[in-house]
Order: C-alpha cells, then structure tokens, then sequence
C-alpha cells in the first residue's frame, strides 16, 4: 500500500463555451450604458477569438476648443537709443529716448483669426461641451483703421495699444517751454528739446519728452515722463486722474442698471400680458419713452466720450447706435438680445476701471526739492536725488552705481531699490514701503528711516549690502554689514 500519491493531468478534450455573437455584446454595452463610440472591429476580434486580452471597444469623440482670435501688435515702445555701461565716461542724457513714431500707412498691428472648434460626446452618449471665445472686438482709435484684418496708421504720429484698443497719438514739438512758447496742454504725445523754464506747465495725453531741464516748473502726463536734465524745484506727474473717463465709467454702470430694469420691466408685460399682443421691440421702445428717459441721455453720454477718445467704432456704441436710440428698439427681435449687450457692458466696465489707475513711470537723471509722483515706478538713471518727495505705486530704483539720494522721503507701493543713500553727516532721509515691500541699498548711512506700513526703525550705524524688510514675527529686519 503506498502511502504517497500523485495526480497527474490529462487533456482529454479542447471544449470552450459558446462564443459571443457581435449582438450579444452590444446588447451588454448597451446594458451598461455605452451606446456611442462602439469599435465594431474590435467586437468581431473579440468573438473570432478565445484568448481575449484587454481590447478598446468604445471609444468617445474628445472636445476640440475653439482657438480665439489673436491680436499682434507690430510696433516697439518707446526704447532707448543708447545703453550706458557704469564707466567713467559722459552721459549723454538729452539723447538717451527716442519716440517710436509711424507714418501713414504702416501696419501696426493684426488680426490673426480664430478657428471654431467642436463639440465631442462620450462613450455614454453625453456630449462633451468644447470651450468657446468671443470673437475679439478690437477697438480703433485716432489715426488709425482696419482693413483685412491689419490695422494701419492713417496719421503720423506714435501708436500705443491698451485696453483692447489701438491709436496713434499725434506729437507736439517744441525746442523750448517758456514765456514765448505758453503753457502747453495736448492730448497725445509731447516733446520738448530743451528746458521748461521757471512758472510754466506742461500737460501730455500720453507720453512726455523734456531733453534738458525742468526749472520751477509743472510737468504732467497720462503716459511716461521722460526727463533728460536736472528736476529742480518742480512737480511732476505721470498718470494723473482722468476725470472724463470717470464720468464715462459711472454712465456705463448706469446703462447697465437700466437695462437690467427695462428687461425685468419687459418680462413683467409679457407675462401679464398688459401691452397686447405687441413685439419685444414695441414694448422696449414704449418702457424707455414712459418710464426709463434718462437710458437716451445716458447712451449720447457714451457715444459723446467715444468720439472724444477717437474710437471710431466697438461693439457697445453700434448696440446703442443700431438697437436703443430713435427707431432702434424696434429692430429687438427678441429680449434675450440684452444678455449679449449686457456682457458687453460689463467688460467695458472691467476695462475702463483698469485703466483708472494706469502704472505710468518717470524716467529722470537728477531732482532736487521736487515732488515726483508715478502710478508707476520712478527710475533715477542719473546722479540721484537731493531732498525731494518722491511717491510710486510700484519700485523706485536708482540704476547708476554712482547714484545718492540725500534727505527727503521716498516712499512705493512695493520696492525701493537704492546705492548710496543719506551722508557722512547723518542727514535724515525717509524710505516708505508697504508691510510686504522690500528695501535695499548699497550703502545706507546713519539716520536714514525705514518704514513698513505703520511701523518705522532708524538706522543707527553706517552700514553696506543693506536689505530691509518685515520678517515672520511681523518685526522690521534689516540685514547689513558695518562699514
């Protein structure tokens, strides 16, 4: 009797269960859900088939987006024409900017137009939504227009790009700002060869070029402030507030808030049915002649700043033009209309409010008690400054190695860059920044104040390699080393 025993395995017969059918398997796609995207092919593999591995069977159509309309711009910003290395030799700073002017009929910028996309849908039968864009709507200002997708100066002068629209700014030139010249007030850019003298002022819609100096004097701009000379004993400003753009602002949020009540008014006759059987074009136009008069004021208030700007045509004026005065209204086929005039709205909003605040910058070489103010930065490329107030939104910064800045008070929004600031003698001068801003200079001597928002530390011994900021307890660290 043996106590061990072996099984051994015999292959009698090769017998497997009945194969699926094409059907059958479409019937348990089915069953599950899946019903779009189904691989025949692969189900014929499958039932022609015993030694099955993992196979694709279904298989959904992937969304293609929509790819937006893309605007070039072709022209350069203002640049410098000359890029001093720290040496010992003469600057130049009278020739340093040049204004990047066009002539009629140089292309500025492009229009490179999208593609619709397509929608896709998944193996379950559920579409699959691509992601859609507005067409561009490109605005076009003074001096220039649009034709086959090019925008081409139609004036001479230097063209800009901002808040989705193009134009060129027109240039005024004068060798010299003074009593013979009068006080200069022009809306696009203005450049002065030599100085601006003692009691004048000078206003610019855009950019501002001073060659040499500015004495006892008013300089104001929209745009960059350029200034080759010394600053004495002046103010200047680059970004100043617009009032007129204000008042543009506060007419398109009142347009906005009308329109809402005149489709809220319109929905309410329609369901009451209190004007008859009437159209959506006759009821808009009847709510705006008895109860919502000012809308017709409210839209010349726009189309009167548009002209004023030089915006020749955009979306929201032909809305007003075609749909909401005289006879427009009864061009509304239906009151869904105002959701797409609505969006419209609201992106002028959103960019007429950006630009309420426009980060311009002041480029100088010298300044002594003078008041610079920039929604910008305010570069000192020259020898520095001496007992000025000095305020940025964004960075002050001294770029020339040998560059001082002596008394006064310097404050920005976010960073003050410095090389050497105070003196031997411990003259006082104040740098400001905000709690998450940062200072920095090569060499800061004693009594120079530092200050984060509310809180201040005076620097006690000279030192070099100086940085200062709020570190993680919320206190004021100034990193240096004693000279």
């Amino acid at each position: 009797m043996s106590k061990n025993l072996t099984i051994k395995k015999k292959n009698v017969d090769d017998k497997y269960p009945p194969k699926y059918t094409v059907k059958e398997l479409k019937e348990l796609l089915k069953s599950n859900g899946i019903k779009y995207g189904i691989i025949e092919k692969e189900l014929e593999t499958i039932c022609n088939e015993y030694n099955i591995e993992k196979k694709l069977v279904a298989k959904g159509v992937p969304a293609v987006d929509d790819i937006p309309d893309e605007i070039q711009v072709l022209f350069h910003d203002s640049e410098e024409l000359i890029h001093y290395k720290d040496s010992e030799e003469k600057v130049d700073y009278r020739n340093r900017f040049l204004i990047a002017n066009v002539k009629v009929g140089d292309v500025i910028g492009e229009i490179i137009p999208g593609k619709s996309g397509n929608d896709g849908q998944d193996i379950y039968g559920v579409p699959v939504k691509r992601k859609t864009f507005k067409k561009t709507g490109v605005r076009l200002g003074e001096g220039c227009k649009l034709e086959n997708n090019s925008i081409i100066a139609t004036s001479e002068g230097k063209p800009a790009y901002k808040a989705n629209t193009f134009v060129v700014n027109k240039l005024y030139k004068v060798d010299q700002v003074d009593l013979k010249s009068g006080n200069i007030d022009f809306v696009g850019n203005v450049e002065v060869v030599g100085n601006v003298l003692e009691g004048m002022e000078v206003k610019a819609g855009n950019e501002l070029h001073v060659g040499k100096n500015v004495e006892s004097a008013i300089i104001r701009s929209s745009g960059e402030i350029f200034i080759g000379g010394n600053i004495l004993n002046s103010t200047v400003t680059a970004g100043c507030e617009n009032v007129e753009k204000k008042q543009y602002l506060e007419s398109l949020k009142s347009l906005a808030h009308i329109i809402d009540d005149l489709v809220d008014s319109t929905v309410q006759v329609k369901e009451h049915n209190l004007l008859g059987s009437k159209k959506d074009g006759e009821i808009i136009k009847i709510l705006i002649e008895n109860k919502l008069k000012s809308l017709p004021k409210i839209c010349r208030n726009i189309l009167n700043y548009n002209m004023s700007e030089g915006i020749q045509h955009s979306d929201v004026t032909t809305f007003i033009i075609n749909k909401l005065l005289g006879l427009g209204p009864l061009k509304i086929n239906n009151i869904n209309e105002f959701d797409i005039f609505k969006e419209l709205l609201d992106e002028e909003i959103c960019e007429i409010e950006d630009l309420m605040v426009i980060p311009t910058s002041v480029h100088l070489a010298y300044a002594q008690g003078s008041t610079i103010e920039a929604s910008g930065s305010v570069f000192v490329t020259g020898k520095g400054q001496y007992t000025c107030n000095i305020i940025a939104l964004e960075n002050i910064e001294f770029t020339s190695e040998k560059a001082v800045c002596r008394g006064g008070t310097l404050s920005a929004g976010s960073e003050i860059k410095l090389k050497t600031v105070g003196s031997a003698a411990g003259v006082s001068t104040v740098l400001k920044v905000s709690k998450k801003g940062r200072i920095t200079a090569d060499i800061a001597y004693n009594n120079t104040i530092f200050c984060f928002g509310e809180k201040q530390i005076m620097l006690e011994v000279s030192s070099k390699n100086v940085e200062a900021y709020i570190d993680k307890t919320g206190e004021i660290t100034i990193d240096k080393f004693i000279l």
